[in-house]
């Protein structure tokens, strides 16, 4: 959870925390890229950030905008944009990414 706009308790960017979130999520829905209702949308909502808007390098929220640590070729955003656009396929390209440490594709 955030504890103010920039100093936060979690690693927000952590490809295993995104791994176990898709997990609890039903791997057939799909979701657009471009929305607030987006899959990295709802994940940080789900974090516990209120008014989330996303852009392909951060997103921002009521605190204020936070900046992905690899910009657009962040790994969540990769997992996100990347292929199909369900939450199964993005579970595998997330433990493709724990795995190898890479995307293979």
């Amino acid at each position: 959870m955030p504890l103010d706009g920039t100093n936060f308790t979690v690693d927000l960017f952590s490809v295993e925390r995104l791994a176990d979130w898709l997990r609890t999520q039903n791997p057939e829905t799909g979701y657009d890229y471009w929305c607030d209702q987006c899959l990295l949308g709802n994940y940080f909502t789900h974090l516990g950030f209120e008014g989330v808007g996303m852009f392909s390098s951060g997103f921002y929220h009521n605190g204020g905008g936070v900046d992905f640590p690899k910009g657009e070729n962040d790994p969540l955003n990769l997992i996100s944009y990347m292929g199909k656009r369900t939450y199964g396929a993005a579970l595998e390209r997330a433990e493709e990414y724990i795995e190898n440490g890479k995307f293979l594709c």
